[in-house]
């Protein structure tokens, strides 16, 4: 008798119970959606995005938003549309939409040969930070789906 209960207190203390507490970690805190575009706010007209706020976040001014494949013609000359904006504290922004989603890898591509070798560290989406190479600031880049961003 003994031994059954010692069996069914050792079955429980590392099989069921590990699972119970997993589960309830599951449970407490789900996993979290990949990255997605939003199409309304990507949305193009002749003039750039339609919401260069959804895009770029509010801080940055719309007088502020220009087109960006003059300032990285290597890297954007695929893009449909592509703006570049600067936030309220100092930090700037790089919105582009391509045809597809091999285009906006390709343009993550060639930003990265533009820029030489470059240590990058990979988030979980998918998106990778370095250090801009000539004034050591903090960047991070990636795409997803059609749309590179910086």
């Amino acid at each position: 008798m003994l031994r059954a209960v010692m069996f069914f207190a050792a079955f429980l203390g590392a099989i069921v119970l590990p699972q119970l507490v997993a589960h309830g970690l599951n449970y407490l805190y789900p996993p979290q959606p990949k990255l997605g575009e939003d199409e309304d706010a990507l949305r193009a007209t002749p003039g750039g995005f339609a919401g260069p706020a959804l895009v770029f976040g509010t801080s940055v001014r719309r007088e502020l938003v220009q087109d960006a494949r003059s300032v990285y013609p290597q890297v954007l000359e695929a893009a449909e549309i592509a703006q570049f904006g600067l936030t309220g504290s100092g930090a700037s922004v790089l919105a582009a939409r391509f045809a597809d989603a091999d285009a906006a890898r390709r343009a993550r591509y060639a930003l990265f040969t533009m820029l030489g070798k470059v240590k990058t560290e990979e988030n979980d989406n998918g998106f990778f930070r370095f250090t801009w190479p000539q004034s050591g600031h903090a960047a991070i880049a990636g795409n997803v789906g059609r749309t590179f961003m910086m």
